[in-house]
């Protein structure tokens, strides 16, 4: 079963429930149950913060109960591609709440037969959990995610969206990708892959697969807001220089940071990089949140380099391939065949814009070279 990744959170909480309200005996349902009545309601307090504005909405904190009528508080949250397609109405059906989250999470799935008797109450702190937030609040990490003064709540927004870019070349390791994140414990690259993936909607970290990419990460001091890497192109073979040919791996933004055009800025920066270096780019497809977020964008702002970097789109499909095939086969001949490589995909731009698309006839007309291999421009 799917779960967001609350280990930092989870245990920082049963840490100060077990100081204030002496320790929870997991064997006892009676000692569980009043554990997960306090301490849920802070996890989700936790989750409703103006801090995760963006990364955790839509959570709720619900009740099941067990064969016994014991009842036990637990988390419950639908996926975030159900938050954009589900009404308000088809969301407050708990069976759309298909994440179930929270501590003592799977003692509660044991006892209350995988929730079949749920229902949602209204988080309402009281005389055990007040306390318990007021003991994390002595940590200033806590302090700031429970601030609850609208002029600080906007400083330290500030601070937060306050971005740095890292770039980092050759095989990144764990150590280095979670030394970026300070909100949850990572431990391995699956739990890595899942804080990414389920918590932050970023879904294309895979180490073994990335060796030898550089990336481009925006961070501050807590968290990856967005990220990009660049490979060598994988469908260029057997010519020099294929080490200059790039192609975009991914570029995803965390939840939490969405609207701040953090895509253009890596896209950015991934062209800057291909373009000081005197590379060839290759654009990737377009993911579902990428048609939806950033195409246009990307578009747009492709265009502006004209004149410094050709970029290849992925509709000029094998007949790009192969024209590449032929003016890059001769060594010592990069420079020039990049330069002539440039000035076919803006005519091939200038193609599209008037047609609105591109033909395969006018990719076999403009990539033409004739018989002594001479280019035909």
């Amino acid at each position: 079963m799917t779960h967001y990744l609350f280990n930092k959170f989870e245990s920082d909480i049963f840490s100060a429930y077990q100081q204030l309200h002496g320790s929870v005996d997991l064997s006892s349902n009676e000692s569980v149950s009043a554990a997960t009545h306090v301490c849920n309601k802070v996890l989700l307090k936790i989750c409703q913060s103006y801090y995760f504005k963006n990364k955790y909405s839509g959570f709720k904190l619900m009740v099941g109960v067990d064969d016994n009528k014991l009842s036990y508080s637990y988390i419950a949250a639908p996926f975030k591609s159900d938050l954009k397609k589900f009404s308000d109405s088809e969301l407050a059906d708990k069976s759309n709440y298909f994440i179930q989250n929270g501590l003592f999470i799977e003692h509660i799935n044991q006892q209350c037969n995988h929730f079949n008797k749920s229902f949602s109450i209204a988080p309402l702190l009281d005389e055990k959990t007040l306390p318990l937030i007021s003991m994390l609040k002595l940590d200033s990490y806590y302090a700031k995610i429970f601030e609850e003064s609208p002029l600080k709540q906007q400083l330290l927004l500030k601070s937060k969206n306050n971005l740095k870019l890292t770039v980092l070349a050759g095989n990144i390791t764990l150590e280095v990708l979670k030394s970026f994140l300070k909100e949850q414990h990572i431990d391995s690259s699956q739990s890595l892959y899942d804080y990414m993936n389920i918590n932050s909607g970023i879904s294309f970290i895979n180490l073994e697969r990335q060796k030898d990419q550089t990336w481009f990460i925006y961070h501050n001091d807590e968290d990856i807001a967005a990220l990009g890497t660049l490979m060598n192109n994988p469908f260029i073979h057997n010519i020099p220089d294929t080490d200059k040919f790039k192609y975009l791996g991914f570029i995803a933004v965390n939840y939490d940071f969405r609207g701040q055009q953090l895509g253009v800025k890596v896209t950015t920066d991934i062209l800057n990089h291909c373009s000081h270096n005197n590379y060839i780019y290759e654009r990737s497809s377009a993911t579902n949140d990428g048609q939806l977020y950033l195409e246009k964008n990307l578009n747009n702002l492709c265009l502006q380099y004209n004149n410094k970097l050709p970029i290849i789109k992925n509709n000029y499909g094998q007949e790009m391939k192969d024209f590449i095939q032929k003016i890059f086969k001769e060594p010592d001949s990069y420079l020039n065949a990049r330069s002539i490589l440039m000035d076919k995909i803006k005519d091939l731009q200038t193609i599209e814009q008037d047609k609105g698309r591109l033909y395969v006839s006018d990719l076999k007309k403009t990539l033409k070279i004739n018989k002594k291999n001479s280019f035909k421009i």
